[in-house]
């Protein structure tokens, strides 16, 4: 990681003589960070270039702190950073959450709500552009996102009315849930940013929290219903003109039938706790929101039947 526009002093320790004369290591500010500084004369800028070797001892945004509190001891600011090669999500969420708070805002939003909080805020962009896709390990190593809930409303609803038997109900089971933690994680933000009420926000950011998480595993729901089903029709397929051929088959339908049911099940179970959330929201939520949290209940309810059915 480079901030552009400071210097830091002792961001990892320096070498130093003792009273002695011997040369001693002097620990700095931080464990499991390397770092050195210069000028730059072309940008009329210091840099300073940081090697962090464990973000979880030395989380990124600390650190980047640390070099905005230096540089503002010597009359200078921080005009931005760049991260050099790859940088862990969790690094990133942890940077996104800190300057949320700073905000004094919740941090119960969307994750690529809070990766964008870090970016910002540590002024990633302000040098080179940052593409979390291609600096984030996680963005990086897992492709292009693909399925059903990369489609738009649009794309997913033709795909959905067209004669193929997948998605089905079973992927709008589990987008009906995903609909109702939305709706409750909407709610605990509204009322965790209200004037008056500042009481429920630890209680709302919980929630809120929950219903993100909540929110994320039944859109990854809504692609294992209609992968799940896909199995079933491949093992429908299989040829069956040898009793071999049938004994695979059989074995096969069993086994793509028991987790096309397990999916929808998985979605029924949840929905327990999507219910949870939208109580919490109604009950203890921002007033003038309880007709979302009330859509919350109903697309939970929805969603339980809808399940229920597929199982």
């Amino acid at each position: 990681m480079r901030t552009l526009g400071t210097a830091t002093r002792d961001a990892d320790g320096k070498i130093i003589k003792d009273e002695h004369g011997k040369t001693v290591f002097a620990p700095g500010r931080f464990e499991e960070v390397k770092g050195v500084g210069w000028y730059i004369d072309e940008y009329d800028r210091a840099q300073v270039s940081l090697n962090l070797t464990d973000t979880s001892v030395s989380p990124m945004h600390e650190v980047f702190e640390a070099c905005r509190e230096e540089a503002s001891l010597r009359g200078m600011r921080v005009t931005g950073s760049e991260i050099v090669g790859l940088v862990p999500l969790e690094a990133m969420l942890a940077a996104g959450d800190h300057f949320l708070e700073a905000q004094g805002r919740t941090t119960a939003v969307p994750e690529r709500d809070r990766v964008t909080a870090a970016v910002v805020s540590l002024g990633l962009d302000e040098i080179t552009p940052f593409d979390p896709a291609a600096k984030i390990v996680e963005y990086r190593f897992r492709g292009e996102p693909t399925g059903l809930v990369h489609q738009t409303l649009a794309e997913f609803a033709d795909e959905l009315s067209k004669d193929s038997p997948a998605p089905g109900g079973g992927s709008v089971a589990a987008l009906a849930g995903a609909h109702s933690a939305s709706l409750s994680s909407m709610v605990a933000s509204l009322t965790y940013a209200k004037v008056g009420m500042e009481d429920t926000r630890p209680a709302m950011e919980l929630a809120g929290r929950d219903a993100q998480a909540l929110k994320d595993w039944f859109l990854a729901a809504v692609d294992r219903d209609t992968e799940a089903f896909n199995a079933v029709l491949a093992a429908i397929r299989m040829p069956r003109k040898t009793d071999d051929d049938r004994a695979a088959r059989d074995k096969a339908m069993a086994a793509a039938n028991l987790e096309a049911t397990l999916v929808p099940l998985g979605v029924l179970e949840r929905c327990v706790e999507a219910l949870e959330l939208a109580l919490v929201a109604a009950s203890d939520g921002n007033p003038n929101s309880v007709s979302d949290a009330g859509v919350a209940a109903a697309c939970a309810v929805a969603a339980a039947e809808g399940a229920s059915l597929n199982v």
